[in-house]
């Protein structure tokens, strides 16, 4: 098994709560140096690693067999073309990119990238895929997602990242729908889906209520209704209409059991599929099982599919949704 070194770009809090914490205690990983604009020092010297305060030549930055990018998408791209240049892995946070021309290019640039969609990795995600390829349930009329709850304050200064489009590459849609629309993309992997009507509410240069219909093709036929809002309390729910039975989940929360129900054929009452023990049920399995994925694929375990890891799907609906609202979205 091969032992990976690891340079964290951005030592924000996804960083230092959870990439840092979890890569320290993987056995196959060092975690080599922590790099911002800011002051690292205090974090890094928690965990035993180098701190770098990035400037404008990145070429100081040392070199390590992967980089992860905790940093905000709009301000990426000069990291991946430093790599790039280095043959360097890449592990990105979400949203992998703002469209699909950005998405290209980063493709082209590394050869091996992937994205920390790590929703893909809860047990009743891979329980719901598995009843869409396994057609026990029959094929899928309808999808309805709701995401969302009144964003009320946050504690954070008005100089966050996400108070710039430019920085966050958008609102809502970006920073909390993208890892949704990958588990959508996941989960109907053999599927097309397109965006076919949206609308997009805007406030201050950002997104915060986002309402789309969308439609998968090919394996699967059906409708998908998609909602996300920091102003409308819309909870965090997938209902999934099959043929035989409609499924329900918390596709927000990794320890959310999928909820069964309607069972045509044998009337049998509603019930809950138990998770499998295969898949995460909480928030830091599944951030680990979704590095763990990323490193067999480096290691050669497993193949890596670049374009599929980092959902090419999901920053095209993101794109599409943006463009067919008309309202001015970023």
């Amino acid at each position: 098994m091969k032992r990976f070194s690891v340079g964290v770009v951005g030592g924000g809090q996804v960083a230092s709560v959870v990439h840092i914490p979890l890569l320290s205690c993987v056995e196959r990983v060092r975690v080599m140096y922590v790099a911002d604009v800011k002051d690292t020092r205090p974090l890094a010297d928690t965990y035993n690693i180098n701190s770098f305060k990035v400037g404008e030549d990145l070429s100081k930055l040392p070199e390590c067999d992967i980089a992860l990018l905790a940093i905000p998408v709009g301000v990426r791209t000069p990291y991946i073309e430093e790599f790039s240049r280095r043959s360097t892995s890449v592990f990105s946070e979400k949203p992998f990119a703002t469209d699909m021309e950005s998405h290209e290019r980063f493709l082209r640039l590394v050869k091996n990238i992937s994205c920390d969609f790590m929703s893909t990795c809860f047990s009743s995600v891979n329980q719901l895929k598995s009843l869409v390829e396994s057609d026990v349930l029959g094929s899928i009329s309808k999808i309805s997602i709701s995401e969302g709850s009144i964003m009320g304050s946050t504690g954070k200064g008005a100089d966050t990242y996400r108070s710039s489009s430019k920085l966050a590459g958008g609102g809502v849609l970006m920073e909390r729908g993208s890892q949704t629309l990958a588990q959508l993309s996941y989960i109907l992997d053999n599927c097309e889906i397109a965006a076919e009507e949206s609308k997009v509410v805007m406030q201050d240069g950002l997104d915060i209520d986002v309402n789309a219909r969308l439609r998968a093709s090919g394996a699967q036929d059906c409708d998908i209704s998609f909602a996300i809002s920091i102003v409308k309390p819309l909870g965090y729910l997938t209902r999934v209409a099959f043929e035989k039975a409609e499924v329900v989940y918390d596709h927000y929360r990794a320890e959310s059991h999928l909820r069964i129900s309607g069972l045509k054929s044998s009337g049998a009452p509603a019930f809950e599929l138990k998770p499998d023990g295969k898949w995460a049920t909480n928030m830091t399995q599944a951030y680990y099982l979704r590095w763990k994925r990323f490193l067999d694929q480096l290691d050669g375990v497993i193949p890596l599919d670049s374009r599929r890891e980092t959902s090419i799907q999901t920053t095209r609906l993101m794109e599409e949704i943006y463009e067919k609202s008309g309202d001015g979205a970023p």
